[in-house]
């Protein structure tokens, strides 16, 4: 029965007896009135009324004790429906469950918590709980079960003992005065889930080292630069509990090789041993050339390079494989004694894969690369021969235009040249003729002169022509000997002096030598022509300079005249074939004879220059070697005496 319920009944009997009491009062007023003079009825009409008080507050009571009784029996009942309920919870519940006093002693505990000590629920009462705990976990447990004790707050403790990991749950139990009368604890086995979160940090953060790996790979940055950020991504991930240390090989699998391309915290001595390794050699090489991943606690055996004072350290490597092709080994180092982890191991094959994609692409990039710039240079270098051949074929066509145009005005020069003489020949003819016996020896020696002239110039015209031909086709040949270049000069001069009898030829050779090699038949052209152009371009200036010297190994001679002289603009031109300088219009002319010159000296092994000036005459320096094998054709041409 609701507790309300007991209180209004207990109202109504309080009102019940305030309500008779009055009554009576007024009863007993009223027997006093009408019955003083009677005691008997008095007596009768007092019990009557005093009778129903008594009735009136027993049977309230009466039914209140029964009423009671029940309430007990139905508390009791409750009561210990809730002890077995609460019974059956703590029996059947998975965690440990204590009830501990604010000493620690254990009031209560559930039978999971006392197997957890190796006792049962009743042989765990008043022992000190803390007490029962393991060294390592009993203080960090006293420090929170006193927090709780004196803060009278929950508190959540993580104690790792024995191998496994329990959470326990403290909560105060409070007094009707507030203080703390009990403290409930609840222990739970956490073992597998701080054993899963720890694997899933573990993937969460290996899978963070392969995603940021890959992006690297995307970055457009050499493979090297790529090595050394990735080696230092791995050192500074969680995936493995090792030191900041380790290298990074590339192999060249035709060699058998393996090159340090990337190490960090390495020594130098070690940089030095491990800048190349044979496949099989020491740990890495090993891996190399098994294929397969090594785990090594210690210095031990398969530690082929030891410098003095190596630390003892371990070893985490593994090949870098694609496709079953060794592309390098991912060395890394562990403090010595780390124990072999096995999901380190799995993580870091994953990560070595990511490292074999991303240098396979790399290695396939720059090799596209390579391709890509050998096109390039094979595009480039048909270009530019295209480019040549364009320039050389419009440069042919040019010179072929050129040429063209030259030989036309070569054909009418020669035209020209060689009607000029044979007008002298004819002209002398038919005034011999004429003549007849009439003519006197001196007169028939003049025109005999004047044809011998005019047919020794057409000889030259033509001998000059013949040599441009035989020189376009290869076909002059030298026919070495001594020359007596001095004596050749002079009857060359002389012959010169009997055609232009006008003009004055002047000779001055110093120390000149006897002989000196060459084909004195080229040799007579060159200075045939050279004293024929003097003569012929200095009609108004009839002297001519011929000087000869020598300069160390070298003999030079010199032809000068004082006549027309060449423009400057026409120098660079003038030993081309067919060229004739402007001031040369109107004297008759080829354009062959210097350019046949030039050969025939470069044939000596010599060389020709010219210094002139406009209306002030030219002067032609000839540099021909005084011994076979020596003199110096390229040397500054020495002054003339």
């Amino acid at each position: 029965m609701p507790v309300r319920q007991i209180l209004l009944l207990n109202v109504l009997v309080f009102i019940t007896v305030i309500g008779l009491s009055l009554l009576w009062e007024l009863h007993l007023e009223a027997l006093a009135i009408h019955h003083h003079d009677n005691p008997t009825e008095v007596l009768e009409d007092i019990l009557a009324p005093l009778f129903y008080v008594v009735v009136a507050l027993i049977a309230p009571n009466y039914f209140l004790f029964r009423f009671g009784r029940g309430l007990a029996a139905d508390a009791e009942r409750r009561l210990q429906d809730s002890e077995r309920a609460i019974a059956a919870i703590l029996n059947n519940a998975h965690e440990s469950i204590y009830l501990l006093d604010p000493d620690g002693a254990v009031r209560l505990s559930n039978a999971v918590g006392a197997r957890q000590f190796g006792r049962n629920a009743e042989g765990l009462k008043t022992l000190n709980f803390i007490e029962l705990l393991p060294q390592p976990a009993r203080d960090d447990f006293r420090q929170a079960f006193d927090g709780t004790v004196r803060n009278h707050d929950s508190r959540l403790l993580e104690v790792h003992s024995g191998g496994s990991w329990r959470e326990n749950s403290l909560a105060p139990v409070l007094g009707e005065d507030g203080r703390v009368r009990q403290v409930l604890v609840v222990c739970r086995d956490v073992t597998q889930r701080r054993s899963a979160l720890a694997t899933l940090e573990h993937e969460t953060h290996t899978q963070q080292a392969i995603a940021d790996i890959a992006h690297m790979a995307l970055e457009d940055i050499p493979l090297d630069e790529f090595l050394a950020r990735a080696l230092d991504r791995v050192l500074n991930s969680e995936v493995f509990g090792g030191s900041m240390k380790g290298t990074l090989f590339l192999a060249d699998p035709t060699h058998h090789t393996l090159t340090l391309k990337a190490h960090k915290n390495l020594d130098c001595q070690l940089q030095n041993r491990c800048a190349e390794l044979k496949f099989g050699e020491c740990l890495c090489g090993r891996a190399a050339q098994s294929g397969a991943p090594l785990f090594q606690a210690h210095v031990g055996e398969g530690h082929d390079i030891r410098p003095d004072g190596m630390e003892d350290h371990g070893h985490y490597i593994l090949p870098i494989l694609k496709d079953r092709a060794v592309l390098g080994v991912l060395n890394l180092y562990v403090p010595g004694g780390h124990p072999q982890n096995d999901a380190e191991m799995v993580a870091l094959r994953a990560i070595a894969d990511t490292i074999a994609s991303a240098i396979h692409t790399k290695q396939a990039e720059q090799e596209l690369d390579r391709h890509r710039r050998h096109l390039e240079e094979l595009v480039d270098e048909r270009t530019r021969e295209a480019q040549e051949k364009t320039l050389r074929l419009e440069a042919a066509l040019a010179r072929e235009k050129q040429q063209g145009e030259l030989q036309r005005q070569f054909v009418s020069l020669v035209s020209h040249e060689f009607r000029t003489p044979l007008t002298i020949i004819d002209g002398a003819a038919q005034r011999m003729i004429r003549r007849g016996a009439k003519a006197t020896p001196d007169e028939v020696a003049t025109r005999a002169g004047k044809v011998r002239g005019a047919v020794k110039r057409m000889t030259n015209l033509i001998e000059t022509t013949l040599y441009a031909s035989r020189l376009d086709e290869g076909k002059i040949a030298m026919h070495r000997g001594d020359v007596a270049l001095e004596t050749l000069i002079r009857d060359i001069a002389k012959r010169q002096a009997e055609i232009s009898p006008d003009h004055t030829i002047a000779l001055a050779f110093d120390d000149f030598p006897a002989t000196i090699p060459g084909d004195e038949g080229l040799l007579d052209q060159v200075f045939t022509n050279l004293l024929g152009n003097a003569v012929k371009y200095s009609p108004n200036s009839p002297k001519i300079e011929v000087k000869g010297w020598r300069d160390g190994g070298d003999v030079l001679v010199s032809v000068s005249d004082h006549g027309l002289g060449i423009p400057n603009k026409d120098l660079p031109f003038l030993f081309k074939r067919y060229f004739r300088a402007a001031t040369a219009q109107g004297i008759p002319g080829t354009g062959i004879g210097l350019n046949v010159c030039r050969e025939f000296i470069h044939m000596h092994g010599g060389r020709i220059t010219l210094e002139s000036a406009e209306g002030q005459g030219s002067r032609f320096t000839v540099r021909l070697p005084a011994r076979d094998g020596t003199g110096a054709p390229n040397s500054p041409v020495a002054p003339a005496p």
